[in-house]
């Protein structure tokens, strides 16, 4: 068995792990926090030291619209302050036809988006930006029961509907 590196954010706790002798990361991907060495402490299981590419759905492969990106990176290319904020995740599972999404919060800009899974080929990897949270708006208290409806054939219905009422442009 190979040996390997393990290193633990110090703010968020979120676990990395590689090959020892790999290029080490000095901070979070997901906070910015500083790491350290350490065996995995908690579940859920560790990241791997170098992320997965970054997808990019195929040109054609969801509707042209400027609230819509091709990618997350495009997506925060767009407006810096989303590739340094924190985000909080909203669920893995909306589920809507035969698609299914992720939705997270970027907190610096309050926006709600959603990053479509599976094949690049049937819009894999494109963000729809749903708007933006109100200032005033409790992001907890607006999407309550989120964690009960995502997962739901066609929850995605909910969440958007939820959007609808709290997202302001």
């Amino acid at each position: 068995m190979r040996d390997m590196t393990f290193l633990t954010c110090g703010e968020c706790g979120q676990s990395y792990f590689g090959p020892a002798g790999v290029r080490r990361r000095r901070r979070c991907a997901l906070c910015g926090g500083p790491l350290r060495r350490d065996a995995p402490a908690r579940p859920p299981p560790p990241l791997p030291a170098e992320p997965p590419p970054i997808l990019r759905a195929a040109p054609g492969s969801f509707p042209d619209d400027p609230r819509r990106y091709a990618s997350l990176v495009d997506f925060a290319l767009a407006d810096l302050r989303r590739v340094h904020s924190r985000e909080r995740d909203l669920g893995l599972t909306w589920r809507d036809a035969d698609r299914v999404h992720r939705a997270a919060f970027v907190v610096d800009t309050r926006e709600l988006y959603l990053v479509q899974l599976g094949p690049v080929e049937r819009g894999g990897g494109h963000v729809e930006l749903l708007g933006r949270l109100p200032a005033d708006l409790d992001l907890v208290a607006t999407f309550r029961g989120w964690a009960e409806n995502c997962g739901l054939e066609d929850s995605l219905r909910w969440l958007r509907a939820r959007a609808e009422r709290a997202l302001a442009w």
